[in-house]
């Protein structure tokens, strides 16, 4: 072998040799809150619906409204927010039942949302058509958060919420993104998932059956209080609130699957809907 062969083959050892063992560099693809395409930037704020969930352990369609709010929560994350409202329909505990999901602020808000039955969703509290606050078919409601999700934010809600001491203390700051003309209320709440108790579902009783975003305290008014009129944007407000832990609730507070929420409805002489929402795990 010629003595330019044997150098030509070296080079190509050497060049594969190097080739090989450079390390690929990934390219990476900025996450945001919705994933690849969502926002990125600290300062933008993402949309989020509120969907008010009418329901009852007595009410035999009901888990049929809770699978689709779980399927929704999946496919929309932190742009959706489910409120459990256990009003005074079909909301009489079995005689398996452990607990109580009934409240006065729940009696309050489903008894100021008109319903002909269960189970039906307020979406941002708003008339879809000819029916007033409620869509009644699941299948619909999927198409009305993506309606909701097309209107800019206007309002951006923080919530900053820990426990201590057996005391959730709570701060909330509303900042408008731009010029919010008219009057405006807000409300504040807790909510609790993964209780386990009695449903019934079709004629059968459900032993084991898990009650997700049941409403089980308001630091405001059932349907708000108010946060102010004509908001210049970039003002924001802040609210606080303490909470101590009732030690003998049923059920139990489990800090695990607490959950706070907090929204922001326009007034209006028809109907206050809903323009943001949000919500913090502990």
């Amino acid at each position: 072998m010629s003595a330019f062969n044997k150098f030509l083959l070296c080079f190509l050892a050497v060049l594969s040799i190097t080739i090989i063992s450079c390390d690929e560099v990934p390219v990476v693809v900025p996450m945001g809150p919705s994933g690849p395409t969502g926002p990125v930037d600290g300062d933008s704020t993402l949309k989020v619906v509120l969907l008010q969930e009418l329901t009852g352990v007595k009410c035999p369609n009901c888990p049929t409204g809770a699978a689709e709010a779980k399927r929704l929560l999946e496919q929309f994350g932190e742009q959706l927010v489910v409120v459990a409202i256990h009003g005074d329909f079909l909301t009489t505990p079995l005689d398996e039942s452990l607990y109580d999901f009934r409240t006065d602020f729940s009696r309050t808000i489903e008894n100021n949302t008109p319903f002909l039955g269960k189970p039906a969703a307020a979406i941002n509290r708003r008339s879809f058509n000819s029916s007033p606050f409620l869509a009644y078919d699941v299948d619909d409601w999927e198409t009305l958060i993506q309606q909701e999700l097309e209107d800019p934010a206007e309002i951006k809600i923080e919530i900053d919420a820990e426990e201590s001491g057996g005391t959730i203390n709570i701060d909330i700051d509303f900042t408008p993104l731009v010029d919010l003309q008219g009057g405006y209320n807000f409300a504040v709440a807790i909510t609790q998932g993964a209780i386990e108790d009695v449903q019934e579902e079709n004629g059968n009783i459900i032993e084991d059956y898990e009650h997700e975003h049941v409403l089980r305290h308001m630091f405001t008014a059932p349907l708000g209080d108010i946060l102010g009129s004509d908001l210049p944007a970039d003002e924001a407000i802040s609210k606080t609130y303490s909470f101590p832990i009732p030690t003998n609730a049923s059920p139990a507070y489990d800090l695990s699957h607490i959950e706070i929420v907090a929204y922001v409805t326009r007034d209006g002489a028809s109907e206050s809907p809903v323009i943001q929402a949000a919500k913090k795990y502990l």
